[in-house]
């Protein structure tokens, strides 16, 4: 037999969430500047791997062309 289900009430839970500080506008700022310059990295990084893959795709592209026309 499958399981039972259970009656639902109607009533659905609130999720406390708690409010945490990081020492103010100073260290939040220091956070914000962290946190870009990771992002601009990771950019940065995808970028890079991007053009090295179309260059991959462009060279393999040729190399089946040259070997069709042959």
């Amino acid at each position: 037999m499958p399981p039972k289900k259970k009656k639902d009430d109607g009533k659905k839970k609130e999720k406390k969430v708690s409010k945490k500080s990081f020492g103010g506008p100073q260290a939040q700022d220091v956070l914000n500047d962290q946190g870009r310059e990771y992002y601009l990295t990771q950019i940065k990084d995808l970028e890079n791997r991007i053009n090295r893959f179309v260059t991959i795709c462009a060279q393999s592209k040729q190399a089946i062309v040259s070997h069709l026309e042959w």
